[in-house]
């Protein structure tokens, strides 16, 4: 479950309400409009955060390279100065000094990139394989 304060506007997150209903969204001012409580609040069962993926990054302009130490391979995405590591399948990686900070979902990375560059993470929804998709239309 996700708690309401990991969010901001612009995240995206997963809805599934177990019926077959399935879709990401991207969080706006309507989202919290139900909170009734200044307090911070765990959401429904039904939003679950988006994993972090080599094609979410991709998709969000980062740039990927490889480089080899005697570990092994090193995959490593760069978006300007920003820089995250990939030493395993998952979690990313982002070091601040000889700090990791581990980033295992999308509203993560998102909300890291904005208050160290103060930019949003803008994404090309065209890409195959991203992972964000906008929910079904509605019908008429």
């Amino acid at each position: 479950m996700i708690k309401a304060s990991e969010l901001r506007i612009g995240n995206w997150i997963h809805f599934d309400n177990m019926l077959g209903y399935k879709y990401n969204l991207q969080v706006t001012p309507r989202f919290f409009s139900s909170a009734q409580t200044d307090e911070d609040f765990f959401l429904t069962g039904y939003y679950h955060p988006i994993p972090l993926s080599e094609g979410l990054l991709v998709a969000a302009g980062f740039a990927k390279h490889e480089s080899r130490d005697q570990d092994g391979k090193l995959n490593f995405y760069m978006k300007g100065d920003f820089s995250l590591d990939q030493p395993n399948p998952d979690p990313f990686i982002y070091w601040a000094d000889d700090k990791a900070v581990y980033i295992w979902y999308l509203h993560h990375l998102q909300n890291l990139f904005f208050a160290l560059t103060g930019e949003e993470l803008s994404f090309d929804l065209s890409l195959v394989g991203a992972g964000l998709n906008q929910p079904p239309a509605a019908e008429a």
